[in-house]
């Protein structure tokens, strides 16, 4: 989560800590020219693309939630998301057209043009380097930093991380050689073909200088060896981390890798944390896999849901928030939510002492 802390300083404003302060944040953002043009052209934040769902990290709008040892469809936490997002919407703190940009592209391009202050980003290190390489070219003098998400009444949260163990790859049933799949997957998952994967060859693309590999020519790496991500997935990070290896690739001589290694070294800090975890009960690709009569009432109920608080956010006084929230549980409930509730509730009862849940992911050693 990033924000303009020369807008911050202009206004003589600190970073916010509390849904409240980041609220007034971004009315002043808003409302009081932070770019000097003269205009009233700047948002306060994003709430559309992957990066928008900050403010539900905030509020930990999550759906599923542990409440007296027992894991229930949450309502409140929901309400008071949308009801946030409803006042940032009628204040005018947001584009209004937010709904419509599905995966987020307007709101990057709004950030990178220097028109917003609060941005929810996505995307590994390379991805954020180039977008702060564009941000950077379009505003000269702006300076970002990451913050925590602020904190609600329902605690402080950070965003998702990549799964530190998950499946990546599948093996044929009727493969004709297991013995054979088994010994790629050796060769894939090797120390040294996952070194000469994200390194090249020593003497054709790097050399070791005070024990580590310095890459020889970035040309030749960016065409040879920079694309090969994919083959050491099987490889582990505990042979090679990737973001700690983005952040090796930097060259902190210059400004601009400076600031994004700066800025990347910051919300490692923030948010791999024990003190501000994910706000699920567990990552998504850990929650159980649904069985198909559940999965059907799943598929058919969630996204109306979603579109009644959406209806309701951008309404005004034709349709609140308490109206979205009583017409949801109704049609929760036409729609057999319920059963679907009941199956979370048993899953739970049956697998909370064996399963992978929020807390034993900071367990780990990253």
């Amino acid at each position: 989560l990033f924000i303009r802390q020369d807008w911050l300083d202009k206004l003589g404003l600190q970073v916010p800590e509390t849904d409240e302060e980041a609220f007034e944040i971004m009315k002043a953002f808003s409302d009081k020219d932070p770019d000097g043009n003269g205009k009233a052209d700047t948002f306060g934040a994003n709430l559309s693309g992957a990066g928008g769902g900050w403010v539900d990290t905030m509020f930990q709008n999550v759906s599923w939630v542990i409440n007296d040892g027992s894991l229930v469809r949450d309502w409140e936490r929901a309400e008071a998301a949308a009801s946030y997002k409803k006042r940032m919407f009628e204040e005018g703190l947001v584009d209004k057209d937010y709904l419509t940009d599905n995966v987020g592209k307007k709101s990057e391009q709004d950030f990178l043009q220097g028109k917003t202050g609060i941005y929810g980003a996505t995307g590994n290190v390379h991805l954020i380097y180039t977008q702060y390489q564009t941000f950077k070219s379009n505003n000269p003098d702006a300076r970002l930093t990451v913050i925590a998400v602020p904190r609600s009444k329902y605690g402080q949260f950070s965003p998702g991380f990549n799964a530190p163990i998950q499946m990546s790859g599948v093996v044929n049933a009727k493969a004709a050689s297991p013995e054979g799949v088994i010994q790629l997957v050796d060769f894939l998952s090797s120390a040294s073909t996952v070194k000469t994967m994200k390194y090249g060859l020593e003497g054709v693309h790097y050399k070791m200088e005070n024990g580590k590999e310095v890459t020889l020519d970035k040309d030749k790496y960016d065409k040879e060896i920079s694309w090969l991500g994919d083959f050491r997935m099987v490889g582990s990070q505990h042979l090679i981390n990737e973001f700690t290896k983005y952040l090796e690739d930097l060259d902190q001589s210059k400004p601009l890798d400076k600031d994004v290694y700066d800025m990347m070294k910051k919300a490692y800090s923030l948010y791999i944390s024990k003190d501000q975890p994910i706000p699920a009960i567990t990552m998504d690709g850990y929650m159980p896999g649904l069985p198909a009569d559940m999965l059907f009432i799943a598929n058919n109920v969630n996204q109306p849901v979603t579109d009644l608080w959406n209806k309701a956010i951008v309404s005004g006084k034709g349709y609140t928030v308490e109206q979205a929230a009583a017409d949801a549980k109704s049609l929760w409930k036409k729609s057999d939510g319920e059963k679907l509730e009941k199956w979370y509730a048993d899953w739970y009862t049956a697998n909370k002492d064996s399963w992978v849940f929020t807390k034993d992911l900071y367990d780990m050693k990253f």
